[in-house]
């Protein structure tokens, strides 16, 4: 299984599912685990809870291979380069809270992970 895999069926699952209360949504496997961290910067209504969790549904009605979730949702407002992305970044919000030499910086940072995303796209369940 691919990282693009799951990326791509996060994409169609989660459409309409991500309010403005989230900041970012990073997801991390196992052989049979599906864990997924959605970082807030307020608490979520339970409407946008069950959004959350009807996404994830749907993402595991994609690979059989996952038997289990586990969703946690983490209140946090720490610079958001900062978070633990685990094996995946899905999602990220725009945050203008800093300034042109930390955006810089920042921007240097965010496209070294995602070089590296590419270049090893594999996803390894050891």
């Amino acid at each position: 299984m691919k990282k693009q895999e799951i990326i791509l069926s996060m994409q169609m699952a989660f459409l309409g599912a991500i309010c403005n209360k989230v900041r970012l949504i990073a997801f991390d496997m196992t052989e049979e685990l599906f864990t997924l961290y959605v970082y807030i910067d307020s608490p979520l209504t339970d409407d946008e809870y069950e959004a959350i969790d009807s996404a994830v549904t749907d993402v595991l009605a994609d690979f059989s291979n996952f038997l289990y979730e586990k969703i946690y949702i983490i209140e946090n407002n720490d610079d958001i380069l900062s978070l633990n992305i685990y094996k995946g970044c899905f999602f990220m919000r725009f945050e203008n809270q800093m300034s042109d030499k930390q955006k810089n910086e920042n921007a240097l940072h965010l496209n070294t992970l995602l070089l590296s995303s590419i270049e090893n796209p594999s996803i390894d369940n050891d």
